[in-house]
Order: structure tokens, then sequence, then C-alpha cells
């Protein structure tokens, strides 16, 4: 009967190990590029790659580990890292299991595997800050996730053998090498929660030291390469580099002050449950006369994660958010090993912990289905950009416009939740970036409403325009109608060759100083033209279409605008200046709208 049901355990384990790794691989589907990643992109060759990150470890990171593999893996097609991710999300999980319950299954702890590991990925799930940011977004996932995952896969050997007596842990000589190795790494991986693994390898030796447990040299071999790994983290050039951009001018007493407050908020709030649940262990296992190595295991970890929040107070910048993962894994840590040490043989434990399981997968399913919600959603909107982005090069665009990402993500488990993304701003660094990746001149997001009304039929003829001559050639064609309304003045740039486009077309005069002015365009014929110095109006219909067209100068240097509407949905810019938009016949739908700054240059705005 025992093997019975050890195999039927083993299987349910199995099962539960594959659904997890399956939801997730789907949550890692649904999330597209963004951000850093295509700052990262474009690596040409293994040396270029190198080469990138070196000069990034001088000039403004020291995760450079980290930033390596995320180029590596931003060469080949996402899914090849979708895999490889939900594996390392896999062994997280388990790597935090075995620190509860250990590997050596004829020695296991009393917790029941089934529930022990189930409220591990709950708990992650529930309770990581943005997790959409540091498990499945590709740049935050390697700086993340994947560090933590060092990490506690460091710290297995230590849990192994102090909490769970397996003394062959690292026995072989060659281990010890592979161990200083790792340790260099998930010393390498992330500032604070790198400390707080350093922290617990320290307090494991003084638990060795109280209780004359027998030290091995692996342990000393782990902890001179987290030192090592350490340094070449918080010491790098690129660090510095980066903590002097912060720059705050008040007192420093109210800094460290402000900065505490806002640890101690997260770790009261998002982590409160977390918090109590450790108390109730702790509490629970002290008053049973629990080993000691089990309430100082829960303690460690516990104390590891407060230390790894409040460490955060000395970091010039965000004390929430990405930094606080490993904050999380430690807490989880801390709440498994109590679990797996919490009998359940009376009546009233199973009862609390039926209880405790409904309730936990009552909220991981009700945040599971907001959370994939939302996620596809914005993976929806972003794919629909790139697609439209591709199809605009393909015809050969060099500008575009693109829409905000629509419906804005709500929740922490979109990766693009509160993360930067394509601003109107087309000098903004996403926007470069992302510009950079597709060999464009510039990219520009807009409102989806906006954008579906203007710009989603553009044609690179307009859109490729920098110049209002160009412009001016390109409106002359047939099939185009123009629509020209002048917001406080669009005089003082207006060159010969703009004049003589202009009465080619039947424009008989052009704006004049600060002067209210409008025309209409129509198969590269002027149909209408005002001017003055009141405020001029226009109606014009086109295929069952209704334009309004009105234009103010600034004649009484006071009251100044424009505008061109179309069944009363504004289409222009509004800018002051020249502005333009322009319908299209054979689309039967507006290709463009654009702002020339005739009064006090020639550029351009959209």
């Amino acid at each position: 009967m025992k093997t019975k049901k050890f195999i039927s355990e083993k299987k349910q384990f199995l099962f539960l190990l594959i659904l997890v790794g399956l939801l997730f691989f789907m949550c890692n589907l649904l999330t597209p590029y963004v951000a850093d990643d295509y700052t990262y992109m474009g690596g040409k060759s293994l040396a270029d790659i190198v080469h990138k990150e070196y000069i990034q470890y001088l000039n403004m990171n020291g995760r450079s580990i980290a930033h390596f593999l995320a180029r590596i893996f931003l060469v080949p097609n996402k899914l090849v890292f979708d895999i490889v991710n939900t594996f390392v999300f896999l062994w997280l999980t388990l790597c935090i299991y075995f620190h509860a319950n250990g590997t050596d299954r004829k020695n296991k702890t009393p917790g029941h595997s089934i529930i022990g590991y189930f409220f591990i990925p709950c708990a992650l799930w529930l309770f990581v800050d943005v997790i959409g940011q540091t498990c499945l977004w590709l740049v935050g996932t390697c700086n993340y996730m994947w560090g933590a995952t060092w990490i506690m896969s460091l710290l297995l050997p230590y849990s192994l053998y102090f909490l769970h007596g397996q003394k062959k842990v690292c026995s072989h000589w060659y281990q010890c090498i592979g161990l200083f190795v790792l340790a260099v790494i998930a010393g390498w991986s992330s500032e604070n929660t790198s400390g707080a693994m350093i922290m617990i390898i320290l307090g494991w030796i003084v638990y060795a030291k109280l209780t004359k447990t027998k030290l091995q040299a692996w342990m000393f071999s782990g902890f001179a390469g987290s030192l090592i790994g350490y340094g070449m983290l918080v010491f790098s050039p690129g660090h510095s580099a980066r903590a002097e951009e912060y720059v705050d001018d008040r007192n420093i007493l109210i800094i460290l002050g402000e900065r505490f407050s806002n640890a101690t908020e997260f770790l009261f709030t998002k982590q409160l449950v977390l918090i109590l649940l450790l108390a109730f262990f702790l509490v629970l296992h002290i008053y049973q006369k629990k080993s000691l190595a089990i309430i100082y295991a829960e303690g460690l970890f516990g104390l590891a994660a407060f230390a790894a929040e409040y460490a955060l107070i000395l970091s010039p910048g965000r004390q929430t958010d990405r930094v606080t993962f490993g904050v999380t894994v430690l807490f989880t840590i801390a709440c498994s090993i109590g679990l797996a040490y919490t009998a359940v043989e009376l009546q009233v434990w199973k009862i609390c912990r039926s209880l405790a399981a409904t309730v936990l997968v009552l909220f991981t399913f009700s945040q599971g289905v907001m959370g994939t919600y939302d996620m596809a959603c914005s993976y929806k909107a972003a794919t629909a950009r790139v697609a439209y982005t591709e199809s605009m090069i393909d015809k050969g665009a060099k500008r575009i416009m693109v829409p905000f990402i629509t419906p804005e993500p709500s929740t922490g488990y979109s990766a693009q939740y509160l993360l930067s993304d394509i601003s109107a701003v087309p000098d903004y660094w996403t926007n470069r970036v992302f510009a950079d990746h597709y060999g464009l001149e510039s990219v520009k997001a807009v409102e989806q409403s906006r954008w579906e009304t203007l710009y989603q039929h553009a044609e690179k003829r307009f859109m490729n325009c920098d110049d209002f001559t160009e412009y001016l050639r390109a409106i002359k064609r047939k099939g185009y109608v123009a629509f020209l309304a002048v917001q406080d003045d669009a005089s003082q740039y207006l060159t010969r060759k703009d004049s003589k486009l202009l009465k080619k077309m039947g424009v008989t005069s052009t704006p004049k100083f600060h002067e209210s002015y409008l025309a209409i365009i129509d198969d590269g014929k002027c149909v209408e033209q005002k001017q003055g110095d009141k405020y001029v109006t226009a109606h014009y219909t086109v295929q069952d279409k209704n334009f309004f067209v009105g234009s103010l100068g600034k004649y009484d240097n006071k009251n100044t605008s424009c505008t061109i509407t179309l069944d009363g949905t504004e289409l222009a810019t509004q800018a002051g200046g020249m502005n333009i938009v322009v319908y299209s016949k054979e689309k039967d739908a507006i290709i463009d709208s654009v702002t020339f700054q005739l009064w006090g240059s020639r550029d351009f705005i959209r």
C-alpha cells in the first residue's frame, strides 16, 4: 500500500509540475518584446555582444551576466527564450520546494509534497510585484527571475546540509569548483538579493559554530565566490556612473526616511500575507518545540527578506517594483519551510489546511483570469502595432505613427504595465530604440482612436515628407483632398517655391503675418480659399463626408485657433503654423494630419 501511495503522490506531483509549466509557458507566449528588449537587440556576433556588454559594464550597469544572456536570447526567435524561461521558472519553484522539503525522499520532512509545491507558484503569482516584468519580460526576467534562481540554487546545498541533514552534499572536489563558479554568477546578479544571499551563508556558518556542526570546504568556496561576484557587481564603473545620475538635494535624513517609509509600506502591504504566515509558523514551531534548525531556517530566510528590502534604502533608484522580486522569493522559502514542518495529523490542522488551500486556489484563479486577460489584450495590441510597422516599412515608409497600447495594461501580470513604451515624443529613448531596430527615421505614438482616424491608412509619400515644399507637391496629385488651416501664423518661413506651387493649384494668395487663412485643394485644384483678420470658416463635402475648416490668426495678439473636423471629430493637430489634413478618395479615409511650423521654422508636428 505504501508503494502505491508513493507512486500516486509522485504522479500527482508530476501532473502539477507539468500544469504549472504549461500555464507559465502560455504567459510567456503572451508577452511580446517591449522597452529594453529593443535596446539589447542587434548583436551581430558573439564578439560583438561581449563588446557591447563590456561597454555597458563601464558606463551603465554592472549586471553583465544577466544582460549578456538577454542579448544572446534576443538573437533567435523569441520562442526559444519562452521555452528556456519556462524551465528556469520550474526549476526556481522546485528549488524553493527542495529548500523546504529536501531532496532525499527516504528522509523527507513531515510536509505534504502536493500542498507544499502548490503553495510556491501560487505565492509567486499572487505576491511578486509586477510579475510580468520580472518573470516574463525578456530583459527583466534575465535580471530578476534568473538572478534569483542562481542565488537560490547556490543556497540550496546549505539548506540541505544544515536543515535536512543531507551530509553528502558537494562531497567531491569538482563540485566545490562548480559551486564556486555558481557563487560568482549568483553574487553578480542582484544588488539587494545577492547581498541577502551572502547574509544567509554567513548565517549558516554562524549556526555551525553555535551548534558545533562540522563546516565543509564547499561552504567557504560558495562564500568566497559570492563575495567576488558581488564585488564585480557593486563596484562596477557603470554602477557608479548610474548612481551619479540620481541627484536629490534634500536633507539626507529626509531622503532616508522617505525610502524607509516606502520599503515598510511595500513589506506590510504587498508582502503582509507572507509575513503573517511566517510569523504564525515561527510562533507555532517555538510553541511545539521544533528543532533549532527549523526555527533558525525560517527566521534566517525571513530576516534576509527584510534585509533585502531595507537594503534598498541605500539605493538612489526605486525601492519597489522589480527589485523586490528576491524579497518575495525569500519570504516564500521561509513560509514553505514552515509549511513543510507543520504536522497535520490532528483533525483541526487538516481542516485548516483544506480551508487555506481552498482560499489559495480561489485567489490564484481570480488573479489568473484577470492577469491572463490583461496580458492577452496588451499582447494583441503590441503585435498588431508591430505588424503595422512592418507593413509600412514594406511600403517604404521612414516615419510612422503608431497607437498606444490600448487598452492600457491594468495589472502587474502584463510586462507592459507601468513600463516605458513608445511615447508621443519621437526623441524619447523607447521611440529611438524601436525606430533604430526597424531602420526608421522616427516613430511616434498617439491615442488609438486618433490613430485609427488619421494614420491607420497613412501613405509613405506623405509620412516621409519632412519639407513643406515636398508636401505641397504630394497634395497636388489627383485623388486627394487637402484641407489647410493656419493657427497663429504661417508666413515667416514660406518660400518662393511654396508660393509658386500654391498658385499652380489655384491658390491666389499666401498667408500673411498673423492672418486667418484656410484653403481646400481637391485633385490638385483650389476649390475654397479664405483669409482675413477675422475668424474664417468653410464647409466641404466629399464622398458623403462633411468637413468643416476654421482659422483664426492673431490680429488681436490674444486669441488664436484652428480646426479641421469630419462630422464633428477634430482632425488637426491644432499646433501653431499651417495645419494640413489629407483625405484619400481611393481609400475613402484620412491618410495624414500634420502641422508645418512656418512661423518659427520649417519643422513639422504630427
